[in-house]
């Protein structure tokens, strides 16, 4: 069977407000084209806005985009 060009891996990674260290060091590590998709997912106090993906998009290559209703994965 021949795979869709969308049809990669997709890592979830939980971590509370106390992991952002361990994320940064985790995305320094990951290759400029791992072929797979992460979802990073967080504790936060749901009256605080998030910068983590300013805040990641400082250790990575990668596309970082904070996730919304109908967000295409890629």
């Amino acid at each position: 069977m021949a795979k869709k060009q969308d049809d990669f891996p997709v890592v979830g990674i939980g971590a509370s407000a106390g992991g952002i260290e361990a994320l940064e060091g985790f995305f320094k590590g990951v290759p400029d084209k791992p072929g797979l998709a992460f979802v990073v997912v967080t504790h936060l106090n749901p009256e605080r806005e998030s910068v983590l993906s300013q805040i990641l998009a400082r250790y990575t290559n990668l596309s970082v985009l904070p996730a919304k209703d109908g967000t295409k994965v890629h």
